[in-house]
């Protein structure tokens, strides 16, 4: 899969490690039986701050808050779509969760990518169960490789 990092606060977020965590999702993600694209997919990280992600979290979900990351639908046909990421918001939580600026970046992309597979954890019930399951088990088979 291709990765293209933008936005303001890309310089925070190094491609090589993106590149590397959005391959590792991928090859744990279709070991699982989740369908890709196509292998040459493009995935876009935006890299935003906190002011730009709870714009858009304004405008395309209602909620006037920041929030950790976003998720946009492709608009091409090889493009697996969109990661609005705010890094200021990944630092505060991986400092919550007693996790490494790294691992909360890893485990938001993996979350991100979830949802533009189709998961959605957003009703509840048996799909955030799965959604969740399967995120936190490629998240466990990559700290062990750290």
């Amino acid at each position: 899969m291709k990765v293209e990092l933008t936005g303001e606060e890309s310089a925070v977020l190094k491609k090589q490690f993106a590149l590397q965590a959005v391959r590792f999702i991928q090859q744990e993600l279709e070991n699982k039986g989740c369908v890709f694209p196509s292998k040459d997919s493009l995935l876009v990280i935006a890299c935003v701050s906190g002011d730009a992600i709870r714009k858009l979290n304004q405008q395309f979900r209602g909620k006037d808050k920041v929030t950790d990351i976003l998720s946009f639908a492709p608009v091409e046909e090889e493009s697996l779509g969109e990661l609005a990421l705010c890094m200021p918001q990944v630092e505060i939580q991986a400092q919550e969760h007693g996790l490494t600026v790294e691992e909360e970046t890893f485990y938001l992309i993996l979350h991100g990518i979830l949802h533009l597979l189709g998961y959605n954890h957003e009703k509840g019930g048996k799909q955030a169960r799965e959604m969740y399951a399967i995120q936190d088990e490629v998240f466990e088979e990559w700290r062990k490789q750290q």
